[in-house]
């Protein structure tokens, strides 16, 4: 998708040099429906810091203050390098929770990864040396990068960079069957369902965090054990078949077929 970038001058910058380096950040705050643009304005004052453009759930729009040639000011010695993206929330957050809360922000945060790939030349690929060129966190800078810990460990870099390779989640590929299913156990229903993030949940609970769904899930009871199965095809095109025992919180990987369906 091609993003919609606002701009939202700052004066907090300073010449740049040869870019190598596309940093990844989080804003440690701004989680509110208008994250981004909350930030772009925040670095309009005279706050000592700035950013290329802030991302947040808003998909398909950015906030632009800093021009990609110029260095702006949040990864300290690195700045005429780098070209910084501030996201909306925190390093705290897990790989789940960005996957399940904010994946229209990582979708965004993936079409700037392209487009600066494609403006720049620097390469897709994640590194943890701030002398290399490619992708990096803000907390490889290290010391002379600010010594930040954003945009912490749970940060999805593999999916986001599937993504800004041209790859997609299922729903943004292919025409999809997402439909639910329901089962009943002891007067109990149980809902199987695909959420936003293509992970399939049965009431509100991930079943496998690492598996994407490419159907709808169906699931079922043994009234007489009350073992529950639920099962669904993944984005491989490959039958997975999960179990549950009674008083049991986990799910068991039963078989996966290698049959197409």
């Amino acid at each position: 998708m091609a993003l919609k970038r606002v701009w939202t001058p700052t004066n907090n910058y300073s010449s740049g040099g040869t870019k190598t380096i596309l940093v990844i950040h989080s804003m440690e705050g701004f989680t509110g429906a208008n994250g981004a643009k909350d930030c772009a304005i925040y670095f309009q004052g005279n706050v000592g810091a700035s950013s290329q453009v802030c991302i947040d759930n808003n998909r398909g729009t950015i906030w632009e203050g800093v021009a990609r040639q110029y260095g702006s000011w949040t990864q300290c010695n690195y700045n005429s390098r780098a070209i910084s993206c501030e996201q909306s929330g925190y390093a705290s957050w897990s790989k789940d929770y960005w996957l399940t809360n904010r994946s229209n922000q990582l979708h965004n945060v993936a079409d700037w990864l392209a487009e600066e790939s494609a403006k720049t030349g620097i390469p897709l690929v994640k590194i943890s040396d701030p002398n290399g060129t490619g992708v990096i966190y803000h907390s490889n800078l290290g010391p002379t990068g600010c010594g930040h810990s954003d945009p912490g460990n749970g940060w999805p870099i593999n999916e986001v960079l599937a993504w800004a390779k041209g790859g997609s989640t299922p729903a943004e590929s292919e025409e999809m069957d997402m439909a639910a299913s329901v089962a009943y156990y002891n007067g109990k229903p149980y809902f199987a369902y695909v959420g936003p993030d293509h992970k399939v949940r049965v009431n509100g609970g991930i079943i496998d965090k690492d598996n994407y769904a490419k159907s709808g899930a169906d699931i079922d009871i043994d009234q007489t054990s009350g073992q529950k199965m639920v099962c669904y095809t993944n984005r491989d095109g490959l039958l997975c078949t999960y179990l549950q025992n009674v008083g049991d919180s986990k799910w068991y990987w039963e078989n996966r077929d290698m049959a197409t369906i």
